[in-house]
């Protein structure tokens, strides 16, 4: 049966999920650019991470339905879909392995769905020991390097915040140098870029985020740039 033209995402993806089992629907539609496979197996970790902590809180929906623009015409679909991957979410690993071969020559897409995950555990305000080994693991998978996995934490996590981490740079950048990475990280976190890289429209609302904490950094840097040049 074919989908139908002009629905919504979510109405082909819950029309899939109907006909076929959830990793039969990942696996028969191998093309990174189709929005529906992508975010089928976002959704399949985003329901594991919302369940490491041993409950899905209010938050944690929230925030769900803020990275992915749910209008309200379609919750209905929404929770559907998200129901019948929380059931699969065991197989998280077969999700995550697939997202890396799919974007294995575009790495970037894969930090903002790692970046999506961080969103959804840190949603509660707490940082759960499971939260944390599952983005590991995930992080692990994806083949995230460890300063970005590093940044990620000092962004997510409040107690860790970094901002020398957040910017990627070391105590002895120069005032140009940290301008010029400070300028990189905000034009490769427009919304422009994030949907040139293969994300859907429904996640874009992550880069505001991420700008905010660019934004935070550099200003702290910024502000104590006199002391660190004595």
């Amino acid at each position: 049966m074919g989908l139908a033209q002009g629905s919504s995402i979510w109405e082909r993806i819950a029309e899939l999920l109907s006909q076929l089992n959830p990793l039969a629907v990942f696996e028969r539609h191998p093309d990174p650019r189709q929005t529906t496979t992508f975010t089928i197996g976002v959704i399949a970790l985003a329901a594991k991470i919302a369940k490491a902590d041993g409950q899905v809180t209010r938050d944690e929906v929230t925030t769900f339905r803020e990275i992915f623009l749910i209008r309200p015409e379609d919750e209905a679909r929404v929770a559907q879909v998200y129901n019948l991957l929380r059931q699969d979410a065991a197989h998280f690993e077969v999700y995550a392995r697939q997202l890396r071969r799919l974007f294995e020559h575009d790495r970037s897409v894969l930090k903002d769905v790692l970046d999506a995950l961080f969103a959804i555990a840190m949603a509660d305000g707490e940082f759960h020991p499971n939260e944390e080994l599952f983005l590991e693991e995930v992080a692990r998978i994806f083949e995230i390097d460890a300063p970005c996995y590093a940044e990620m934490i000092a962004r997510w996590v409040p107690d860790r915040w970094n901002p020398w981490e957040v910017l990627g740079v070391g105590l002895g950048e120069s005032d140009d140098e940290l301008r010029q990475r400070y300028r990189t990280l905000v034009r490769a976190s427009h919304p422009d870029q994030l949907i040139a890289r293969g994300l859907p429209e429904e996640m874009i609302a992550l880069a505001t985020r991420r700008i905010a904490d660019i934004n935070r950094a550099y200003e702290e840097l910024r502000a104590r740039k006199p002391e660190t040049a004595v």
